[in-house]
């Protein structure tokens, strides 16, 4: 078909037209003048659902929204405009914030392949786009973070220990560093009396007559930097690079610089090794300076002190000048109310179930407390110190080691103490809310599929009960492909499936998934009266092995040919209308009645027909096998002639495999 046809009759320009092809994921060329008529078929279809879609989403605007004053041109200095927009907004709110009729958005949004209704949420990314096409600049709008609210007055405010890891080259003696200010300033003087690894521990030292404590990560610095940024949660205070005073400035050097510069924590160096012969402090600090790390006597802000692992030269200074530089920093947290803290190590230990080691940033954690981490509600069993002394109550910077986790949590993750289980319930619904909405990909058929030539799309829906369930559907679902077909989620959620949802999938030809995700009565009707799929699960691997099967179903059987005898054309006997009877004797293999052969005259095809009937001696027979002579009943629209060859083969057919 004419694309300039089939525009004109879908009320088109042929741009336009061309432009909504690649939306519902077709290639056609820019200079291309037809289409094939299937695709124009579906082309057609596709947009009639949109046109539906549209009336519905029109009516149900008029009843939800307030009249428009129309005399204001909505369009008046949109260039000049900015509209601020947050992660996750309704199609109501986005018209209102644009100044716009909600149908107006509506429609843009269905221009550029995007079924949401007036109470549905798009992603800032939708939104930015249909804006930006509108004539609006956009800007983010700052993402409030869920805090649990208390009262916290000043006289509750105490100075805490600082937090500090090592962090520098492999081979420059963080570890041994780390050991010797272990072995000698361990807290209760219990040298090498550490059981258990927990990814932190204490040490005590006196500073002007009075014992003061010291946090150390034991965790790779990086990698306590990297959960800082995606976490936004301050691990720690400081961090000690250790560089060696014979090898200088090295590449993990510098990259350990770089992580650690990012999470915004100071830095104070330790020239290790400096007891060494071949020692050469200056040089150390003249490689640092060219990173951007000026020793303070040269001008510049990085303490840098010379110590040696080996000996302890220089290691008390080294933890005085922790002190001081936090000190200045006044590192003061709440002794009081909820306790919050976050995970620097984590296991499934075989006989004490889920655990995971808590670095506590505020409040006093108490046995028994209730506490969410993730999307999870536990009840702590019980609490260990890092020398593995059980403990009842753990304050801020304590490394402690705690029992009784539903699940295991994730490096970086926070958990927050509440004094009842209701009140936790109700700040993990509030969470579960805004993480669905971060998770939530509104891809209705959004931009040009990333599809292969010849690789079937299986469209669809899926929804879950909270969004952790919703990220391991999601994560699962993606990988089911072959080189024949692939799953595309358009859209994903948390909550029920609901009449809005079955409506997007009759207009992308989508099916639904749900996840222990209720499915409303209006929603059931619904999907019944347009025939949409909606399949409930329970387990996570059922919803996977349905998406595969319903994978498979789409891409077909794959046929294969199976080649099982050969022939040659002893006599003619009938020669009439679709029908042949010959006489043959069997070469090769065996002749099958109902296999589909080919007749060749020398090398040249002559046609192609199939076997419906075989006969020996008069006698009806399935098969034959080589060496006999037998009639044979073709159905066959061309002419045979005495010494032509037979060729017959079987198509077995076979569902294709989906990992």
């Amino acid at each position: 078909m004419k694309i300039a046809d089939l525009a004109k009759k879908l009320d088109f320009t042929p741009k336009e037209l061309r432009e909504k092809i690649s939306v519902f994921g077709y290639e056609v060329g820019k200079k291309s003048r037809t289409i094939k008529d299937k695709i124009a078929e579906e082309v057609i279809d596709k947009i009639n659902k949109e046109k539906e879609f549209l009336e519905k989403s029109e009516a149900a605007s008029i009843k939800d929204i307030a009249p428009r004053d129309e005399k204001k041109s909505p369009k008046t200095n949109l260039k000049t405009k900015t509209v601020v927009l947050p992660p996750i907004v309704t199609v109501k709110d986005f018209s209102t914030r644009l100044n716009l009729p909600v149908t107006e958005v509506i429609k843009e949004l269905v221009k550029n392949g995007v079924m949401a209704t007036i109470n549905e949420n798009i992603d800032f990314e939708t939104a930015a786009i249909i804006a930006e096409d509108l004539g609006y600049s956009v800007k983010p709008a700052e993402e409030e973070k869920i805090e649990v609210k208390e009262k916290v007055s000043a006289k509750d405010l105490q100075t805490r220990p600082p937090v500090v890891t090592i962090i520098g080259h492999i081979d420059h003696g963080k570890t041994s560093l780390l050991d010797y200010i272990r072995k000698t300033n361990i807290v209760g003087g219990e040298s090498g009396g550490i059981t258990q690894h927990i990814g932190a521990y204490q040490i005590e030292i006196k500073k002007e007559g009075k014992k003061r404590l010291i946090t150390f990560l034991d965790t790779p610095g990086h990698e306590a930097f990297v959960a800082m940024r995606e976490h936004g949660t301050k691990l720690c205070d400081m961090a000690i690079l250790v560089v060696a005073a014979d090898e200088g400035v090295m590449p993990q050097t510098i990259e350990a610089v770089n992580h650690t510069k990012a999470a915004g924590v100071p830095i104070i160096v330790a020239i290790n090794k400096a007891d060494k012969p071949e020692a050469d402090i200056e040089r150390v600090k003249k490689q640092l300076a060219k990173i951007n790390l000026t020793p303070e006597e040269w001008g510049g802000a990085t303490i840098m002190i010379p110590v040696s692992a080996k000996t302890g030269k220089g290691v008390s200074g080294l933890l005085e000048m922790i002190l001081l530089s936090t000190d200045l920093e006044g590192l003061k947290t709440s002794y009081s109310g909820t306790a919050k803290g976050v995970v620097i190590e984590s296991h499934l230990d075989p006989q004490k179930g889920s655990t995971a080691s808590i670095l506590i940033q505020k409040g006093i954690l108490k046995v028994r407390d209730i506490v969410v981490s993730g999307d999870r509600i536990s009840k702590i069993r019980s609490m260990e110190n890092f020398l593995g002394q059980k403990i009842r109550e753990a304050k801020p910077s304590d490394p402690v080691r705690v029992y009784g986790f539903s699940a295991v949590p994730d490096f970086g993750e926070e958990m927050t103490a509440f004094e009842t289980e209701k009140t936790a319930k109700e700040y993990l619904l509030e969470l579960d809310k805004r993480r669905s909405y971060k998770g939530m990909i509104a891809q209705m058929a959004n931009t040009v599929s990333s599809q292969k030539p010849g690789v079937q799309k299986l469209n669809v829906i899926i929804k879950a009960d909270v969004a952790g369930s919703l990220k391991a559907v999601l994560d699962a679902v993606k990988k089911i492909k072959n080189d024949q077909g692939e799953v595309f989620v358009i859209m994903a959620g948390v909550g029920a499936v609901s009449e809005s949802d079955v409506m997007s999938a009759d207009a992308s030809g989508a099916a639904i998934l749900a996840f222990r995700a209720l499915i409303s009565p209006a929603a059931k009707e619904l999907a019944q009266e347009k025939r949409i799929k909606i399949a409930s699960f329970s387990i996570i691997y059922e919803l996977i092995d349905e998406a595969k099967k319903m994978l498979a179903k789409l891409i077909g059987p794959i046929r294969t040919r199976k080649e099982i005898g050969t022939a040659k054309i002893l006599a003619v006997f009938k020669h009439g209308k679709g029908e042949k009877i010959i006489g043959a004797n069997i070469t090769e293999g065996k002749l099958v009645n109902g296999a589909e052969v080919e007749v060749f005259r020398g090398e040249d095809q002559v046609g192609i027909g199939k076997i419906d009937s075989l006969k020996i001696k008069q006698e009806d027979v399935r098969e034959i096998e080589k060496n006999n002579e037998c009639g044979i009943g073709l159905e066959a629209n061309f002419e045979m002639l005495v010494g032509d060859k037979i060729k017959a083969f079987e198509i077995e057919e076979k569902m294709p495999e989906i990992k």
